[in-house]
């Protein structure tokens, strides 16, 4: 609380008797006190200039000159050594004493008598269940009227009709086409936008069948390369000739838990191959690997000696959960010798090698065809160890697919 101003008023003056007549006490000492008689006195004290001071001195006139007393005090007692102390008020007054507490209004349902209430005098109660008012007057709840008025007439402007239904009308979900919010984005729900308000393509049906076109799923498979048949060599070429890591393009419309990869095989000499260890997976277009085959799987390389090949669905170790985009399917096939090699079908193949098939690269970043530049190769890279600059142009153009 701020200090306060004493003195320097209309009434503020030291006086003193001289032969029995009063008169004003020039040049006098007061100082300042907590109690009438003894008690503490006032030491904290500023003059106007703000300079610290314990007691006064009247002027050539006998007035009291202005002085802040401490903080939170509004009255002292002055003492001029005249053996009586005069009450001081200090120039403007304190805070008074808290009023009276005013009225509330309280709201609930039945009667002010059956609320747990503190109410005081001039309280008011409206049960909100009828409108009733009341007040309370020190003792007990009156009532004093209704708020709520008369019900009016009802109203002429009926519905005749609404979606077939007539009378008294309740529509249901059904009745307006509605669905529940959880069906949004599931099966037999409607689709979700995507933040650009587009369906994600997982959400989206796989492609119609145009007539007279192959598509992956007639063999059972999720996506390809290419329309194997369509564009295949005899006999193929052999990946274990180098030891490279062969990455084949695979668009995937539809988001899918996939567990399997797909080669074809154009023959395979198995009992005098000199193959020694197989290796596939599937990595992402930024070339992280998101599963692969569990170690070696040439067990899974069945013998092929008729004309066309096989189809060969392989193992992965696990099951990985991919949404709709583009990936690569991923082989590397290490050998001892290049004595009966497995031949898998590609789309171009020369006894040189030095052709290729397209490979523009997609709006997406995937190559149709890549292989590495290492010709060493005994496992899958690991993710985070491909990039770009580990391939070179394929000369040889795999097929392979998503099961």
């Amino acid at each position: 609380m701020a200090r306060q101003t004493f003195g320097d008023g209309i009434a503020d003056f030291v006086v003193q008797p001289t032969d029995g007549l009063w008169g004003v006490a020039a040049g006098t000492t007061v100082t300042f006190w907590n109690s009438s008689t003894d008690g503490e006195q006032y030491t904290d004290l500023l003059d106007p200039d703000g300079t610290p001071v314990t007691a006064v001195t009247s002027d050539d006139y006998g007035a009291l000159p202005s002085v802040q007393g401490p903080e939170g005090i509004l009255g002292m007692w002055a003492d001029a050594g005249g053996g009586r102390r005069a009450w001081l008020y200090a120039q403007s007054g304190g805070r008074g004493l808290p009023g009276d507490p005013g009225a509330h209004w309280y709201f609930g349902t039945g009667e002010p008598e059956d609320s747990d209430l503190t109410p005081v005098a001039g309280d008011l109660y409206v049960d909100t269940s009828n409108g009733n008012l009341y007040s309370y007057t020190g003792t007990e709840w009156l009532y004093q009227t209704g708020l709520r008025g008369p019900e009016g007439p009802a109203g002429t402007g009926n519905v005749e009709s609404v979606n077939g239904k007539t009378g008294d009308i309740v529509l249901t979900a059904t009745d307006v086409g509605a669905i529940p919010a959880a069906s949004k984005g599931a099966a037999g729900g409607v689709p979700d936008l995507d933040p650009t308000g587009k369906v994600p393509a997982e959400q989206l049906p796989a492609p119609p069948a145009v007539p007279g076109i192959w598509l992956p799923s007639d063999y059972g498979l999720a996506g390809w390369a290419y329309d194997l048949h369509a564009a295949s060599r005899t006999p193929g070429d052999m990946p274990g000739q180098a030891q490279r890591l062969y990455l084949i393009g695979v668009p995937l419309r539809t988001a899918k838990t996939v567990s399997q990869v797909a080669i074809h095989v154009m023959g395979y000499d198995q009992s005098a191959s000199t193959t020694t260890n197989v290796r596939f997976g599937i990595y992402d277009a930024s070339f992280a690997l998101r599963a692969s085959s569990a170690g070696d799987q040439k067990a899974q390389l069945p013998a092929v000696h008729n004309i066309g090949g096989q189809m060969v669905k392989l193992n992965l170790s696990t099951g990985v959960s991919l949404s709709a985009g583009l990936y690569y399917v991923a082989i590397l096939v290490k050998v001892s010798a290049t004595t009966a090699t497995p031949y898998l079908a590609a789309t171009n193949w020369g006894a040189t090698s030095t052709t290729s098939g397209a490979v523009a690269v997609s709006t997406g970043g995937v190559h149709r065809w890549l292989q590495s530049s290492a010709t060493n190769l005994t496992a899958l890279p690991a993710s985070g160890t491909l990039t770009a600059a580990s391939f070179t142009e394929a000369t040889t153009c795999y097929w392979a697919g998503i099961v």
